[in-house]
């Protein structure tokens, strides 16, 4: 059934028995140092006579008491348990520590009546705050986990499915699990959907995925009469008390781009709005996102902060990039070249993203269509952009040379968006601590279509998603033309010191220059390596390469990354001579690199195959280890494997 409205969750029937009932326990952290932490456990009471109970809460893990509280009750009311942990584990988000979930038994005893109930609550311990300061250049917008100034790495999460009741709990588990395999520390539950169910949230508090959670609503004006406003309020009531006792939820936001429309998409003058019509709606706007959902998260989540609308300014306006989070679009939808990524950069980049099509399985599941184009029937209905094709066949042919086969389009179309998520999330994490976030639009999808996401609905990762991962790595290098010098950047979430190689070579190998530079940074920090005078570069800028490798104190890579000095279209690829290798007692496929630069490795061997390292380039006389997981046996991943370079898709 595809349910639009009505009842589509199971419905239950609570019968409370006995004097003394918890109807729900909210659970906070109160202060946090290396040897003791303090926590709050209150409870929402009810009686139906007086009584004295009695709560105790013990760490269920090794059966240490943490706190009691005696209560003497005459009428349902909220109260209070102090808790205390001692050497406490602190919950983290992904890649700063480990994300410590403390299961917690909370015992409910009714002295007068002799009856004991048992409650079970799984909590991390972490303290969690929006920090907005005034500065020069405008004012801050990062979170602050435990103390410690974090840069959000992630995406904006959509539901996972337009027929929502078949979404399963490892669905959500799977998924979030994708998003902390690729070094992401936080997505965005965007308003235009549904509030996730409680397994997508028990595994954001495992991985160590931060919440930003919209309010369910996007793109609208909605009503304020009493009636709508009252039912509004109760739904957030229900959801906040719901979620607020989840480690991972880190943001309240009131809605997804209202306030951007009314004051950028021309709603007025399309509707013919009245002054008074203006007037009231935006009154009503007023009400509910500054007055109402407001009110609900402080009475019922005050550790938590609010933000009444994202964006705080649209991207058009010069204040988008000083202060609040921003929407980042004239990419795509502003047909802006993916340049000005490097040159439009906000407080916290909230949204920004890029279409491509997604795998071929995504379309051979919908349809028994032997021969697809892009003039198909049902390659055009999956595409709701009234002019997507276009904008990306605009950009395609910007920096990339025009497949002439359906297949090879659907690849080098995932390339391109790779291109523009790699230099929209070096360029956020270039300008730290000024830019203290990088949210993509968007992580996945609810239907198989061509669209701005990372993992398509398959559950195939496109290019883009392996591109992300190693852009969002803990440590990273980037390289940009700035005043006549190629200067590489060095970008780390923590303290360190590494080693990085700088290799200029040709396509086939050749070396030119090469250079090892000692680094040592502190956390959240950008800082140029080394530069290379565009002066130096006097090769033919087709047939270069700059590589930059980055080498622990124990002399182990941890990360590459290649800068060419034209567009791809420009560069003078050769065929490719790759030799492979699967060793199915570690499920790894080696490949050697025979001949000169192979450009955009992609490896496929069909649904139920994923290759944890994909469209990769690999230098000439380079081996590389792809691990792979398989529901399929290893006789069969080794029939199906596919390889395919950029080379291959050019007109020979």
């Amino acid at each position: 059934r595809f349910v639009t409205c009505g009842i589509w969750k199971p419905v239950s029937l609570l019968i409370e028995t006995g004097n003394t009932t918890a109807i729900q326990h909210h659970f906070y952290t109160s202060t946090i140092t290396d040897h003791e932490a303090t926590a709050v456990l209150q409870s929402d009471m009810s009686v139906h006579a007086a009584t004295r109970i009695k709560i105790s809460v013990r760490d269920e893990a090794i059966g240490t008491l943490l706190g009691t509280s005696i209560h003497d009750l005459r009428k349902d009311t909220l109260i209070q348990t102090q808790l205390q942990f001692n050497n406490p584990k602190i919950w983290w988000c992904n890649g700063h520590g480990e994300a410590y979930l403390y299961q917690l038994s909370i015992e409910i005893e009714d002295l007068t009546n002799k009856q004991k109930q048992v409650y079970q609550e799984e909590v991390g311990l972490r303290t969690i705050e929006l920090i907005q300061e005034a500065d020069s250049l405008g004012k801050s917008f990062y979170f602050k986990l435990n103390g410690r100034a974090i840069f959000s790495k992630g995406a904006n999460y959509i539901p996972p499915d337009n027929f929502l009741p078949r979404v399963t709990n490892d669905d959500y588990q799977r998924l979030v699990l994708k998003a902390k395999e690729a070094n992401m520390n936080m997505l965005r539950v965007w308003g235009g959907g549904v509030y996730a169910d409680e397994a997508f949230y028990k595994a954001c508090d495992r991985a160590g995925i931060l919440v930003w959670q919209d309010f369910m609503f996007a793109c609208a004006m909605y009503p304020g009469d009493t009636a709508f406003i009252k039912n509004v309020k109760e739904e957030a009531i229900q959801q906040v008390k719901r979620l607020r006792n989840h480690a991972s939820l880190a943001l309240w936001c009131g809605n997804n781009e209202v306030s951007e429309g009314w004051y950028n998409w021309g709603w007025q003058k399309q509707y013919a709005y009245s002054k008074e019509d203006s007037s009231k709606i935006w009154h009503d706007y007023l009400l509910l996102f500054e007055s109402v959902l407001p009110s609900v998260v402080k009475q019922y989540n005050s550790q938590s902060t609010y933000w009444p609308s994202s964006p705080q300014h649209g991207w058009g306006r010069q204040k988008s990039l000083t202060e609040g989070d921003s929407h980042y679009w004239g990419v795509w939808w502003g047909m802006q070249p993916f340049s000005i990524y490097n040159e439009k950069v906000g407080r916290f980049m909230s949204e920004y993203g890029f279409q491509s099509m997604p795998s071929k399985q995504a379309y051979t599941s919908i349809t028994q269509e032997k021969t697809l184009s892009l003039q198909s029937p049902v390659v055009r209905h999956h595409q709701k952009h009234p002019t997507g094709f276009e904008t990306i066949d605009h950009y395609l042919k910007q920096s990339y040379q025009v497949p002439a086969t359906f297949d090879d389009y659907l690849y080098v179309s995932q390339l391109l968006q790779a291109e523009g998520m790699k230099t929209a999330i070096e360029a956020h994490r270039r300008h730290q601590p000024f830019c203290m976030g990088s949210l993509y639009w968007q992580l996945n999808d609810c239907w198989p279509v061509t669209s701005w996401s990372s993992i398509d609905y398959t559950k195939t990762p496109k290019a883009s998603h392996h591109v992300i991962t190693r852009a969002f790595a803990t440590t990273i290098s980037s390289v940009i033309l700035e005043n006549s010098k190629y200067n590489i950047y060095i970008i780390n979430d923590e303290a360190k010191k590494q080693f990085i190689e700088v290799n200029l070579q040709t396509l086939s190998g050749k070396e030119i220059l090469k250079k090892t530079i000692t680094h040592s940074s502190s956390s959240n920090t950008s800082i140029i390596a080394w530069q290379l005078d565009s002066a130096e570069v006097q090769q033919n800028p087709a047939d270069l390469v700059l590589i930059i490798t980055i080498l622990d104190e124990q002399n182990l890579v941890i990360e590459r990354n290649y800068f060419y000095f034209t567009e791809v279209k420009n560069l003078a690829l050769q065929p490719v001579n790759l030799k492979t290798h699967i060793n199915k007692k570690e499920k790894t496929v080696i490949i050697k690199n025979e001949g000169t630069m192979a450009k955009n490795i992609y490896l496929a061997a069909g649904l139920g195959v994923d290759f944890q390292n994909n469209f990769f380039d690999l230098p000439a006389g380079e081996s590389i280890r792809v691990n792979f997981n398989a529901n399929i046996s290893d006789r069969k991943v080794k029939q199906r494997l596919q390889i395919k370079t950029l080379y291959d898709t050019y007109h020979h």
